[in-house]
């Protein structure tokens, strides 16, 4: 059975008070929750302190980013799990415990990521295989405006498309939505570069 209290959760915010707001009433009890506010100016940060007094919060005064942001929240961090987690998210009532349960049953696994739906259920592609360069124009250039990735065989490729998305699977990595490892991975891969503001980061 999971024991949550041996996990700590990374929240970094900027400006979504509201969906911030909504992803905090979400979570269980037991974990410690760490919200990293990266200088926002809608009042996220005094939203935290009035409305979650158990949280705790971390108030930049200067927009760290994605990097940055997690790492100050690593400093606060007691659990020997963390699970990094967006804003804009709302935790399934038994995604953590799921999860935590995972990663103690397979001790092999550095980092676990859960299955993503947006907010009208469908699946959100999470998981992804190593870009290739020709994958990266793709992805990053207007090309992938003008070629959805459901119509895009190198895209669909890229997402794993072409595996079960109901299977737990090894993946050559995951986005960072909500991503869950060990402490010791961390100690032994090291911290966010925080020469990359935000993607391409892990």
């Amino acid at each position: 059975m999971a024991h949550l209290s041996q996990l700590s959760i990374i929240i970094v915010s900027w400006n979504v008070r509201e969906l911030l707001a909504a992803c905090l009433a979400a979570l269980p009890r037991g974990p410690q929750v760490i919200v990293v506010d990266n200088a926002s100016s809608d009042g996220s940060a005094d939203m935290v302190a009035e409305r979650f007094p158990d949280v705790a919060l971390l108030a930049n005064k200067t927009n760290r980013g994605f990097t940055g942001g997690n790492n100050d929240g690593l400093k606060l961090a007691a659990g020997q799990l963390i699970l990094f987690l967006n804003p804009d998210t709302l935790v399934a009532p038994d995604a953590l415990p799921r999860m935590v349960d995972y990663l103690a049953a397979h001790p092999a696994v550095g980092v676990a990521g859960p299955q993503l739906r947006y907010g009208d259920g469908s699946l959100q592609s999470s998981r992804r295989r190593f870009p290739t360069l020709t994958m990266a124009l793709m992805e990053s250039t207007p090309l992938a405006w003008h070629w959805p990735a459901r119509l895009n065989p190198w895209a669909r490729r890229y997402h794993l498309d072409d595996r079960p998305a109901d299977q737990t699977q090894e993946v050559d990595w995951l986005v960072g939505a909500a991503l869950m490892t060990r402490r010791e991975v961390i100690d032994g891969a090291g911290a966010f570069d925080e020469g990359y503001f935000m993607y391409s980061d892990a």
